[in-house]
């Protein structure tokens, strides 16, 4: 449907039609047959504009300026701009809302600093290549006070064998009496995450 037949729905005369969108009748005629009509910029065309963009929206409510200009364009035969279209339809309530997803972080709890050797140990592994034999897993225990690594274990593969392991080294060099009741915490050495807190007793 061009503009001028919207006005044609509405009892107007062709004449009339063009008269209100701005444009000579030889040139509507003219469009009829390459197949467009362009409107002038003038608050009359701009009103039919927005008559045609309404009952778009009213089907599409999603749609953006650029579909809504394709429809008008090439379904509706009306020759705009899509800086026009994307003006009016902001000037009347039409673009689509935009919706601004913000990241939700959580609240990072405070590190704990120990006060003493053998309060906090933290445990990690990292992997590494050595040549003619692949990939090999260093799992590490770290004393937080004192910066001691007082427990690994290496191996080709990543394993809960390998963290216990470095575990035992370090409770039997450290704790050679035993590690019950010494208040003793491990932790995850990446504070990058969720840790959670186990007591050794």
């Amino acid at each position: 449907m061009s503009a001028v037949a919207v006005f044609q729905g509405g009892g107007y005369t062709v004449r009339d039609a063009c008269q209100a969108l701005g444009v000579s009748r030889s040139a509507y005629y003219a469009a009829q047959k390459t197949g467009g009509t362009r409107l002038r910029r003038n608050r009359a065309a701009d009103n039919v504009l927005v008559v045609l963009m309404r009952q778009i929206k009213d089907a599409h409510i999603y749609w953006g300026y650029r579909r809504v200009w394709a429809w008008l364009r090439f379904r509706s035969g009306v020759v705009v701009n899509q800086k026009r279209v994307r003006r009016l339809m902001k000037e009347h309530g039409l673009m689509v809302p935009r919706r601004i997803h913000k990241a939700k972080r959580m609240p990072q709890r405070s590190k704990p600093r120990p006060s003493r050797p053998r309060q906090i140990w933290g445990m990690d592994m990292t992997k590494f290549i050595i040549d003619g034999l692949g990939w090999v897993y260093l799992v590490i225990v770290l004393d937080w006070y004192t910066k001691k690594i007082v427990g690994w274990d290496m191996a080709l593969r990543s394993k809960t064998a390998e963290w216990r392991r470095a575990l035992d080294l370090a409770i039997n060099r450290e704790f050679p009496n035993g590690v019950r009741e010494k208040g003793l915490k491990l932790r995850d050495l990446d504070f990058g995450g969720d840790v959670i807190f186990q007591r050794i007793d």
